[in-house]
């Protein structure tokens, strides 16, 4: 019974906590993170070369492993 008591009090303190939060705040952290996401990932794609260039995006990746019949 310990447990469910425990679970059932967190749902009226999410939605109390829902309830207090400024909208506006919000998107302006949600806007914050969006573009450090977006930072992050030109960062990222400025280390890893970009094996499409000049190849068709529908080889995919070559297989290291050449196996050939005899």
């Amino acid at each position: 019974t310990e447990k469910t008591t425990k679970s059932s009090d967190v749902i009226p303190q999410l939605l109390q906590s829902i309830k207090k939060m400024d909208v506006n705040q919000m998107q302006y952290h949600l806007t914050n993170v969006n573009s450090a996401i977006g930072n992050i990932q030109q960062l990222i794609s400025q280390f890893i070369p970009n094996s499409t260039k000049g190849s068709s995006p529908t080889q995919g990746v070559k297989n290291p492993f050449s196996f050939r019949k005899d």
